[in-house]
């Protein structure tokens, strides 16, 4: 144990610099009882004499019972994000998660996969003009008042209605969760009130042939393989809005390019989303 002297003391020869396990007069006070047992002193019988030299053992290597050489044992906890990585194996011996060097490198890898994807996101969502004060129209259920009922009549329906964008949380956004319900919306006719809250999923991106944009492991924006990112945000133009799904919100108002601005250090790639995934990767 330490002390103010900032050594330990040995509890055997209350001697600074050492503790028992190391002490040579612990080491000789063990040896003088064995050597009791070997000259037949009845007051050490064999149980004894096995536990007196299994401590010998431990001090010097040898078991002076059996002459037996203490083999001493490997390390034996191993690593959780080994465990979960590999599986049964000998892979993760002797670390643990907080040291892993795999874990550091993977981490370190997805963090830059997830910048890569970030930064051709912010591109489309700023080409689409899709932000904080944008408005969509979509089918929201609920009870609304019946037109021509009596008065506080309602009913349970969904209608389309007016929402506006309040907030994009940013953090959230990764290539791990492409579709992840990254806008905040409120019904405008619920604005100033704790009413009428939406969250609605990031919007879907096509190339110029029509293919809907997907993200790779590699955070990289393409349209062959992937993720998909988002859902489809439907297209007000006249002769497409027959064709476009309740469910979906249509985008009714853009903002300008240069207002679609994520946190200075969002395009690192770091975000809560991957922290929260790698800890729950346990073996």
């Amino acid at each position: 144990m330490g002390n103010h002297y900032g050594t330990v003391r040995c509890g055997t020869c209350y001697q600074r610099g050492h503790n028992k396990r190391s002490c040579p007069a612990e080491l000789k006070l063990l040896e003088d009882r064995f050597a009791r047992y070997n000259a037949g002193d009845t007051e050490y019988d064999h149980r004894r004499a096995l536990r007196t030299a299994g401590q010998i053992a431990k001090r010097t290597g040898t078991n002076p019972l059996t002459g037996e050489k203490l083999v001493k044992r490997g390390p034996t906890r191993r690593c959780s994000y080994c465990k979960y990585r590999y599986g049964t194996g000998s892979e993760g011996l002797g670390h643990t998660r907080r040291t892993c060097k795999e874990l550091k490198e993977d981490l370190a890898k997805t963090v830059k996969s997830n910048a890569a994807y970030r930064a051709g996101l912010l591109g489309h969502l700023r080409k689409m003009g899709i932000g904080k004060g944008a408005m969509v129209q979509m089918n929201v259920h609920g009870y609304w008042p019946v037109k021509g009922g009596e008065p506080g009549e309602t009913t349970w329906e969904g209608r389309d209605v007016p929402l506006l964008i309040l907030k994009v949380q940013w953090d959230r956004i990764t290539h791990m969760s492409a579709r992840t319900k990254a806008f905040t919306a409120q019904r405008v006719d619920k604005l100033g009130t704790t009413q009428g809250y939406e969250s609605l999923d990031m919007p879907a991106f096509f190339a110029e042939d029509g293919k809907q944009y997907r993200v790779n492991g590699e955070g990289v924006i393409q349209t062959e393989s992937g993720a998909r990112i988002g859902d489809q945000y439907n297209d007000p133009s006249p002769d497409k809005i027959s064709a476009r799904s309740s469910w979906s919100p249509t985008l009714v108002g853009t903002v300008s390019a240069d207002s679609i601005n994520p946190p200075s250090d969002w395009l690192n790639g770091e975000s809560p989303v991957i922290n929260e995934s790698f800890n729950e990767r346990k073996g």
